[in-house]
């Protein structure tokens, strides 16, 4: 994941997240993200790799203006989209970035 993180635009780059804020949003969400999610997000909100940016996660009221990953999903989900998606990210040109959701457990990226 260190890999990862190294990519990450530094001029984009947001703090990271507590667990306790990760749980929360999982349980809104109503999956479990896999555990390289969960390190990204604890290292940084929210990231940019090249075209491609990554939904963040509230973390405060004073947040609550953004888009976050759950307002994306709740407000903004395509129409068309598979209710067992959780969009997590979405490309310069309105592509999404998504897992799909297996037991409760987002496993499979699926980029549509």
């Amino acid at each position: 994941m260190k890999k990862v993180i190294n990519k990450i635009n530094p001029k984009i780059e947001l703090a990271g997240v507590s667990l306790i804020e990760l749980k929360k949003t999982e349980r809104t969400l109503g999956a479990t993200f896999p555990e390289e999610y969960k390190e990204l997000f604890l290292e940084t909100n929210g990231a940019t790799f090249g075209e491609w940016t990554l939904y963040s996660i509230q973390a405060n009221e004073q947040l609550a203006f953004a888009m976050d990953i759950v307002r994306q999903n709740q407000e903004n989900r395509p129409k068309n989209m598979p209710d067992e998606f959780i969009c997590i990210g979405d490309h310069i040109n309105g592509n999404k970035l998504c897992y799909q959701i297996r037991k409760r457990f987002m496993q499979e990226l699926i980029f549509l």
